[in-house]
């Protein structure tokens, strides 16, 4: 029935599941439905049922038919598998086509991580974006994020991360960004251009996520990077 709030399933393994499952969706046929809790003992039913959430339909479905819980997190958004990142990367290349947009930041990358596919999603994500772009929009776009990677060299203009908590969560992030931006894109500008040669060279030190501070120090010289960029940690969210 389209209005029934109890639906029985075969088992409550994964439904009842709450430690990372903040939206508690499932999705039958194309009808998305969210329930409140899970039956104690048998027989197994998902209780309290919100039925054709996030606007899909109810819908009438048969015994044996799929359900499966929708993979989420705690910013209350769903995670994507291989296909679906390919779709919504399209999509966002799209309004950007249709708008004119000039600026993306492709903050918190790591949800692709729940493709499976490791590092290698978050690159898909942005080559995608980047590939389905005018031509005349394709590098000219402000592009920034907070979690870095050798391949996305040739498409951020910037990199940017902090979650600073000495005021309200809008007001610090602003502040803070807004300042570290202006370093990254105007002072360091030299320094991401060495950087990105010695990536290009695989001189080990440059090229992971967090470098060693004591290898950069020790090249300082020769990379002719001023001591106030090591001395905060500027040159790090550089990197």
């Amino acid at each position: 029935m389209k209005s029934q709030s109890e639906i029985p399933v075969a088992s409550a393994d994964f439904f009842n599941q709450f430690g990372n499952n903040h939206l508690k969706a499932v999705v039958v046929g194309n009808e998305l439905i969210r329930y409140g809790g899970v039956s104690e003992n048998a027989p197994w039913k998902l209780l309290d049922c919100q039925r054709g959430a996030f606007g899909t339909s109810p819908a009438a479905h048969k015994k044996g038919d799929a359900i499966s819980k929708l993979a989420d997190h705690a910013y209350k958004v769903f995670l994507t598998d291989a296909e679906l990142t390919v779709e919504m990367s399209k999509n966002i290349a799209r309004l950007f086509n249709e708008t004119g947009l000039r600026q993306i930041s492709f903050d918190g990358l790591e949800g692709c991580w729940s493709t499976g596919m490791g590092q290698y999603a978050r690159t898909l994500f942005v080559k995608k974006w980047y590939d389905h772009l005018t031509d005349d929009l394709r590098g000219t776009v402000i592009t920034d994020a907070s979690n870095p990677g050798h391949y996305f060299w040739h498409i951020y203009t910037r990199m940017n991360w902090g979650e600073p908590w000495y005021a309200g969560f809008r007001e610090s992030q602003t502040q803070y960004r807004l300042k570290n931006q202006d370093s990254v894109s105007c002072k360091n500008k030299s320094y991401l251009l060495l950087l990105r040669q010695l990536c290009q060279d695989n001189r080990q030190g440059y090229c992971s996520y967090m470098p060693n501070r004591d290898k950069m120090i020790h090249d300082q010289k020769s990379l002719q990077i001023p001591s106030s960029c090591l001395s905060s940690s500027r040159f790090l969210r550089v990197l």
